[in-house]
């Protein structure tokens, strides 16, 4: 990746400015009158773009002159390859679950209006700011530093990923369900590792948050996670080969 310097305290800044705004909306939103309202499907879609566009201004304002980091990984050909990518693997779930599953009962396609209204104005725009901020801006920032020191500081901003989710899980009394969103978000982290696409990961972030299957089955989720898995080593693996084979011809001739 290309080196952008970036001020450390600019950094430190977006990361902890995020992390603030997540805990107030997240307190905020344990007030029973505020329940009630979010309880409205429309209330709730208005009410979180509005806090993802606050995300995205306070980011836009604290890079400066490097705000052009923020549309970076979503030019037009990462975002075809990335929808393309997440429906090879919702169709692998499904091939899955009809092919292994005998228990399996066809969902019908009742709400799925609504279910995709719900994923593109509120699953995804959560998932996109979060996967900016927790997987493409700490590759930008250790770009150019050491395997050791990229690996140490990974696990310390998936640890800060986990600490977002923190007062929503201790209001619910889910102190555990916090061993999950680390784990999360390593699984994230290696996708884009393998993929480069963020979109992809922005599509499986949010889908994985709130799932809609054709088929009611047991079995959804485990073939959801192989389908995932198939998929994104099979790309990163596609990209190895293409990589090495470059640079294979690359020297050839030049040592012809």
């Amino acid at each position: 990746m290309k080196r952008i310097g970036i001020r450390y305290s600019a950094s430190v800044m977006i990361f902890f400015s995020i992390l603030a705004l997540a805990y107030a909306v997240q307190m905020i939103t344990a007030f029973e009158i505020v329940k009630s309202a979010l309880a409205n499907k429309a209330t709730a879609i208005v009410a979180g773009l509005f806090i993802y566009a606050a995300e995205i201004l306070i980011v836009k304002k604290l890079l400066g002159s490097k705000k052009m980091l923020l549309w970076m990984p979503f030019g037009m050909n990462k975002i075809r390859s990335g929808i393309l990518a997440f429906l090879l693997v919702v169709c692998l779930c499904t091939i899955f679950v009809r092919q292994f599953d005998p228990q399996k009962v066809f969902s019908g396609y009742d709400d799925l209006f609504t279910y995709l209204l719900v994923f593109l104005l509120n699953l995804v725009p959560s998932a996109m700011t979060e996967e900016w901020l927790f997987r493409f801006f700490p590759a930008v920032l250790v770009s150019q530093k050491s395997r050791l020191y990229a690996v140490l500081f990974y696990v310390g901003i998936t640890f800060l990923f986990m600490l977002l989710h923190l007062p929503r899980h201790y209001m619910q009394g889910n102190m555990i369900g916090l061993q999950q969103v680390f784990i999360s978000g390593i699984a994230f982290l290696i996708i884009y590792q393998l993929t480069q696409n963020l979109a992809f990961v922005v599509l499986v972030h949010a889908f994985t948050n709130t799932a809609w299957f054709i088929y009611d089955s047991s079995s959804n989720w485990p073939y959801l996670y192989v389908a995932i898995a198939v998929v994104s080593l099979s790309w990163g693996f596609a990209a190895w080969v293409i990589k090495t084979r470059f640079t294979i011809g690359f020297f050839a001739k030049s040592n012809q």
